[in-house]
Protein backbone atom coordinates (compact mmCIF):
# COMPACT_ATOMS: atom_id res chain seq x y z
CA UNK A 1 0.00 0.00 0.00
CA UNK A 2 1.35 3.43 -0.97
CA UNK A 3 2.01 5.77 1.93
CA UNK A 4 0.22 9.09 1.94
CA UNK A 5 2.11 12.36 1.70
CA UNK A 6 1.95 15.20 4.18
CA UNK A 7 1.63 18.25 1.96
CA UNK A 8 -0.41 21.39 1.67
CA UNK A 9 -0.16 24.84 0.13
CA UNK A 10 2.96 26.61 1.39
CA UNK A 11 4.52 23.52 2.98
CA UNK A 12 8.29 22.92 3.07
CA UNK A 13 9.76 19.59 1.95
CA UNK A 14 12.96 17.61 1.71
CA UNK A 15 12.59 15.66 -1.53
CA UNK A 16 14.94 12.99 -2.82
CA UNK A 17 15.10 10.13 -5.28
CA UNK A 18 17.76 7.83 -6.67
CA UNK A 19 18.54 5.86 -9.78
CA UNK A 20 16.67 2.61 -10.07
CA UNK A 21 18.69 -0.34 -8.73
CA UNK A 22 21.35 2.13 -7.63
CA UNK A 23 22.16 3.08 -11.24
CA UNK A 24 24.54 6.05 -11.62
CA UNK A 25 22.22 8.41 -13.48
CA UNK A 26 24.19 11.63 -12.88
CA UNK A 27 27.48 10.23 -14.13
CA UNK A 28 28.55 13.31 -16.10
CA UNK A 29 28.35 17.08 -15.68
CA UNK A 30 26.03 17.16 -18.68
CA UNK A 31 23.43 15.00 -16.90
CA UNK A 32 23.64 17.08 -13.73
CA UNK A 33 23.31 20.32 -15.67
CA UNK A 34 20.34 18.97 -17.63
CA UNK A 35 18.60 18.03 -14.39
CA UNK A 36 19.07 21.60 -13.09
CA UNK A 37 17.70 23.04 -16.32
CA UNK A 38 14.60 20.85 -16.05
CA UNK A 39 14.16 21.91 -12.41
CA UNK A 40 14.41 25.58 -13.30
CA UNK A 41 11.91 25.32 -16.14
CA UNK A 42 9.28 23.55 -14.06
CA UNK A 43 9.56 25.63 -10.87
CA UNK A 44 7.87 28.50 -12.71
CA UNK A 45 5.17 26.29 -14.20
CA UNK A 46 4.18 24.61 -10.92
CA UNK A 47 4.89 27.40 -8.43
CA UNK A 48 7.71 25.59 -6.60
CA UNK A 49 10.42 27.54 -4.76
CA UNK A 50 13.71 25.67 -4.50
CA UNK A 51 15.71 26.63 -1.41
CA UNK A 52 18.65 24.24 -1.66
CA UNK A 53 19.78 21.24 -3.69
CA UNK A 54 22.57 18.72 -4.03
CA UNK A 55 23.06 16.34 -6.96
CA UNK A 56 25.18 13.26 -6.30
CA UNK A 57 26.17 10.45 -8.68
CA UNK A 58 23.05 8.31 -8.28
CA UNK A 59 20.61 10.50 -6.35
CA UNK A 60 19.50 14.05 -5.61
CA UNK A 61 18.29 16.07 -2.61
CA UNK A 62 16.08 19.16 -2.85
CA UNK A 63 14.69 21.46 -0.16
CA UNK A 64 11.69 23.31 -1.54
CA UNK A 65 8.56 25.26 -0.73
CA UNK A 66 5.33 23.79 -2.11
CA UNK A 67 3.87 27.21 -2.91
CA UNK A 68 0.84 26.11 -4.97
CA UNK A 69 0.44 22.58 -3.59
CA UNK A 70 1.64 21.07 -6.88
CA UNK A 71 4.53 19.05 -5.47
CA UNK A 72 3.47 15.69 -6.92
CA UNK A 73 2.80 17.14 -10.37
CA UNK A 74 6.12 19.00 -10.27
CA UNK A 75 8.17 15.94 -9.36
CA UNK A 76 6.37 13.75 -11.89
CA UNK A 77 7.23 16.23 -14.66
CA UNK A 78 10.85 16.74 -13.54
CA UNK A 79 11.61 13.04 -13.22
CA UNK A 80 9.72 12.24 -16.41
CA UNK A 81 11.56 14.86 -18.47
CA UNK A 82 14.95 13.83 -17.12
CA UNK A 83 14.13 10.16 -17.67
CA UNK A 84 13.34 10.80 -21.34
CA UNK A 85 16.61 12.69 -21.79
CA UNK A 86 18.62 10.00 -20.00
CA UNK A 87 17.17 7.15 -22.08
CA UNK A 88 17.68 9.14 -25.28
CA UNK A 89 21.39 9.55 -24.50
CA UNK A 90 22.16 6.24 -22.76
CA UNK A 91 19.60 3.96 -24.38
CA UNK A 92 17.66 1.24 -22.64
CA UNK A 93 14.04 1.15 -21.49
CA UNK A 94 12.03 1.51 -18.31
CA UNK A 95 12.24 3.69 -15.23
CA UNK A 96 15.29 5.84 -14.55
CA UNK A 97 14.35 6.73 -10.95
CA UNK A 98 12.85 4.47 -8.32
CA UNK A 99 9.12 4.50 -8.84
CA UNK A 100 8.24 7.11 -6.19
CA UNK A 101 10.20 10.05 -4.81
CA UNK A 102 10.61 10.42 -1.05
CA UNK A 103 9.25 13.51 0.64
CA UNK A 104 9.62 14.72 4.23
CA UNK A 105 7.49 17.62 5.44
CA UNK A 106 9.59 20.18 7.33
CA UNK A 107 8.48 22.60 10.02
CA UNK A 108 9.79 26.11 9.36
CA UNK A 109 12.53 27.89 11.31
CA UNK A 110 15.23 25.73 12.91
CA UNK A 111 14.07 22.48 11.33
CA UNK A 112 14.27 24.12 7.92
CA UNK A 113 17.79 25.38 8.64
CA UNK A 114 18.80 21.89 9.73
CA UNK A 115 17.43 20.35 6.53
CA UNK A 116 19.15 22.87 4.25
CA UNK A 117 22.55 22.32 5.87
CA UNK A 118 22.06 18.54 5.97
CA UNK A 119 21.54 18.55 2.20
CA UNK A 120 24.48 20.87 1.49
CA UNK A 121 26.81 18.70 3.58
CA UNK A 122 25.92 15.53 1.70
CA UNK A 123 29.13 15.54 -0.44
CA UNK A 124 31.26 15.94 2.70
CA UNK A 125 29.50 13.09 4.53
CA UNK A 126 29.93 10.89 1.44
CA UNK A 127 33.65 11.76 1.22
CA UNK A 128 33.34 13.35 -2.22
CA UNK A 129 35.13 16.38 -0.84
CA UNK A 130 36.57 17.70 2.42
CA UNK A 131 35.17 21.18 1.99
CA UNK A 132 31.58 22.11 1.27
CA UNK A 133 32.49 24.91 -1.15
CA UNK A 134 34.60 22.58 -3.33
CA UNK A 135 31.60 20.61 -4.56
CA UNK A 136 30.17 22.10 -7.75
CA UNK A 137 26.75 20.43 -7.83
CA UNK A 138 25.16 21.85 -4.69
CA UNK A 139 23.54 25.23 -4.16
CA UNK A 140 25.99 26.29 -1.45
CA UNK A 141 27.02 29.86 -2.20
CA UNK A 142 24.69 30.29 -5.22
CA UNK A 143 22.61 33.07 -3.72
CA UNK A 144 25.40 34.69 -1.71
CA UNK A 145 27.71 34.71 -4.74
CA UNK A 146 24.97 36.44 -6.76
CA UNK A 147 24.68 33.60 -9.26
CA UNK A 148 21.96 34.91 -11.59
CA UNK A 149 21.48 31.48 -13.15
CA UNK A 150 20.76 29.63 -9.92
CA UNK A 151 17.66 27.47 -9.75
CA UNK A 152 17.16 28.58 -6.13
CA UNK A 153 14.74 31.21 -4.88
CA UNK A 154 17.30 33.46 -3.18
CA UNK A 155 14.69 35.54 -1.34
CA UNK A 156 13.39 32.39 0.31
CA UNK A 157 16.90 31.21 1.24
CA UNK A 158 17.91 34.61 2.65
CA UNK A 159 14.78 34.58 4.78
CA UNK A 160 16.26 31.47 6.43
CA UNK A 161 19.94 32.48 6.42
CA UNK A 162 20.51 36.22 6.30
CA UNK A 163 24.00 35.98 4.80
CA UNK A 164 26.84 33.56 4.09
CA UNK A 165 28.24 34.10 7.60
CA UNK A 166 25.05 32.91 9.30
CA UNK A 167 24.97 29.89 6.99
CA UNK A 168 28.62 29.06 7.72
CA UNK A 169 28.09 29.46 11.47
CA UNK A 170 25.25 26.95 11.34
CA UNK A 171 27.39 24.57 9.28
CA UNK A 172 30.31 24.90 11.71
CA UNK A 173 28.13 23.88 14.66
CA UNK A 174 26.22 21.19 12.77
CA UNK A 175 26.62 17.78 14.42
CA UNK A 176 23.73 15.84 12.87
CA UNK A 177 24.60 12.81 10.73
CA UNK A 178 20.99 11.66 10.41
CA UNK A 179 17.76 13.66 10.51
CA UNK A 180 15.33 12.68 13.27
CA UNK A 181 12.35 12.12 10.99
CA UNK A 182 9.01 11.06 12.46
CA UNK A 183 7.00 8.50 10.47
CA UNK A 184 3.25 9.17 10.66
CA UNK A 185 0.25 7.57 8.96
CA UNK A 186 0.19 10.56 6.62
CA UNK A 187 3.90 10.45 5.77
CA UNK A 188 7.28 11.58 7.07
CA UNK A 189 7.77 14.82 8.98
CA UNK A 190 10.64 16.70 10.63
CA UNK A 191 9.15 18.88 13.33
CA UNK A 192 8.12 19.33 16.94
CA UNK A 193 5.48 16.88 18.16
CA UNK A 194 2.91 19.67 18.46
CA UNK A 195 3.30 20.52 14.77
CA UNK A 196 2.42 17.01 13.59
CA UNK A 197 -1.29 17.31 14.46
CA UNK A 198 -1.44 20.71 12.80
CA UNK A 199 0.13 19.33 9.61
CA UNK A 200 -2.17 16.29 9.60
CA UNK A 201 -5.24 18.51 9.97
CA UNK A 202 -4.16 20.64 6.99
CA UNK A 203 -3.54 17.51 4.92
CA UNK A 204 -6.93 16.07 5.95
CA UNK A 205 -8.67 19.32 5.07
CA UNK A 206 -7.16 19.28 1.59
CA UNK A 207 -8.16 15.64 1.03
CA UNK A 208 -11.70 16.25 2.29
CA UNK A 209 -12.07 19.26 0.00
CA UNK A 210 -10.87 17.19 -2.94
CA UNK A 211 -13.32 14.44 -2.02
CA UNK A 212 -16.23 16.88 -1.86
CA UNK A 213 -15.34 18.27 -5.27
CA UNK A 214 -15.17 14.79 -6.80
CA UNK A 215 -18.50 13.79 -5.24
CA UNK A 216 -20.17 16.93 -6.57
CA UNK A 217 -18.71 16.37 -10.03
CA UNK A 218 -20.02 12.80 -9.98
CA UNK A 219 -23.46 13.97 -8.90
CA UNK A 220 -23.54 16.52 -11.71
CA UNK A 221 -22.58 13.91 -14.29
CA UNK A 222 -25.64 11.79 -13.37
CA UNK A 223 -28.10 14.59 -12.65
CA UNK A 224 -31.15 15.09 -14.91
CA UNK A 225 -31.83 18.85 -14.89
CA UNK A 226 -34.81 18.64 -17.26
CA UNK A 227 -36.58 16.12 -15.01
CA UNK A 228 -36.27 18.21 -11.84
CA UNK A 229 -37.44 21.35 -13.66
CA UNK A 230 -40.48 19.49 -14.98
CA UNK A 231 -41.38 18.12 -11.54
CA UNK A 232 -41.01 21.51 -9.85
CA UNK A 233 -43.26 23.15 -12.44
CA UNK A 234 -45.90 20.48 -11.83
CA UNK A 235 -45.70 20.75 -8.03
CA UNK A 236 -45.85 24.54 -7.86
CA UNK A 237 -48.02 25.06 -10.95
CA UNK A 238 -45.54 27.54 -12.37
CA UNK A 239 -43.29 27.83 -15.41
CA UNK A 240 -39.66 28.20 -14.41
CA UNK A 241 -38.86 29.25 -17.96
CA UNK A 242 -41.30 32.14 -17.87
CA UNK A 243 -40.21 35.17 -15.85
CA UNK A 244 -43.71 36.67 -16.22
CA UNK A 245 -45.45 33.88 -14.34
CA UNK A 246 -48.31 35.34 -12.36
CA UNK A 247 -48.93 34.03 -8.90
CA UNK A 248 -49.95 35.78 -5.67
CA UNK A 249 -47.35 33.69 -3.83
CA UNK A 250 -44.50 34.11 -6.31
CA UNK A 251 -41.98 35.21 -3.64
CA UNK A 252 -42.77 32.26 -1.40
CA UNK A 253 -42.71 29.86 -4.34
CA UNK A 254 -39.37 31.23 -5.51
CA UNK A 255 -37.98 30.88 -1.99
CA UNK A 256 -39.21 27.29 -1.65
CA UNK A 257 -37.84 26.35 -5.06
CA UNK A 258 -34.47 27.87 -4.18
CA UNK A 259 -34.24 25.90 -0.94
CA UNK A 260 -35.26 22.72 -2.72
CA UNK A 261 -32.70 23.16 -5.51
CA UNK A 262 -29.86 23.90 -3.10
CA UNK A 263 -30.63 21.06 -0.69
CA UNK A 264 -31.63 18.25 -3.04
CA UNK A 265 -29.67 18.89 -6.24
CA UNK A 266 -26.02 19.64 -7.12
CA UNK A 267 -26.97 22.93 -8.80
CA UNK A 268 -24.80 25.94 -7.90
CA UNK A 269 -26.08 29.47 -7.30
CA UNK A 270 -24.74 30.51 -10.70
CA UNK A 271 -26.68 27.69 -12.38
CA UNK A 272 -29.86 28.53 -10.47
CA UNK A 273 -29.48 32.20 -11.38
CA UNK A 274 -29.74 31.27 -15.07
CA UNK A 275 -33.30 30.02 -14.57
CA UNK A 276 -35.53 32.91 -15.76
CA UNK A 277 -37.54 33.05 -12.53
CA UNK A 278 -34.30 33.92 -10.67
CA UNK A 279 -32.64 36.00 -13.40
CA UNK A 280 -33.70 39.35 -11.93
CA UNK A 281 -31.92 38.55 -8.67
CA UNK A 282 -28.27 39.36 -8.04
CA UNK A 283 -26.05 36.51 -6.93
CA UNK A 284 -25.59 37.93 -3.41
CA UNK A 285 -29.35 38.38 -3.06
CA UNK A 286 -29.88 34.77 -4.08
CA UNK A 287 -27.37 33.54 -1.50
CA UNK A 288 -28.84 35.74 1.25
CA UNK A 289 -32.37 34.61 0.42
CA UNK A 290 -31.36 30.99 0.84
CA UNK A 291 -29.57 31.39 4.18
CA UNK A 292 -32.18 33.77 5.56
CA UNK A 293 -34.99 31.31 4.96
CA UNK A 294 -33.18 28.04 5.47
CA UNK A 295 -33.28 28.14 9.26
CA UNK A 296 -36.86 29.38 9.30
CA UNK A 297 -37.92 26.61 6.96
CA UNK A 298 -36.15 23.92 8.96
CA UNK A 299 -37.54 25.21 12.26
CA UNK A 300 -41.04 24.76 10.88
CA UNK A 301 -40.11 21.31 9.58
CA UNK A 302 -41.43 22.47 6.25
CA UNK A 303 -38.58 21.49 3.94
CA UNK A 304 -40.01 20.54 0.52
CA UNK A 305 -40.21 16.81 0.12
CA UNK A 306 -38.37 15.10 -2.75
CA UNK A 307 -40.32 15.20 -5.97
Amino acid sequence: MRRARLKFKGSYHHVMNKGINGEIIFETAEFKQKFLEILQKNTKIYGIKIIAYCIMQNHFHIILKNENNKLSEFMKKVEGDFGLHYRKVKGGKGYVFTTRFKSTLIQADNYLKTSVVYVLLNPVRSAYTKFIDDYRWSSYGDCFNNDKNTVCDCKELKRIFEDISSLNDFIKNFKTSKLNVCHTRFGDILSEKEYIKHAESLTNKRKNNNGNILRRQNEKAHFDYSKVIKNIEKKFNISLLSPTSKSPNIKKIRRDILIYLRETTPMTYLEIQKIPIFKTMKLNSLINLYYRNKKRKHDKNDTPSPL
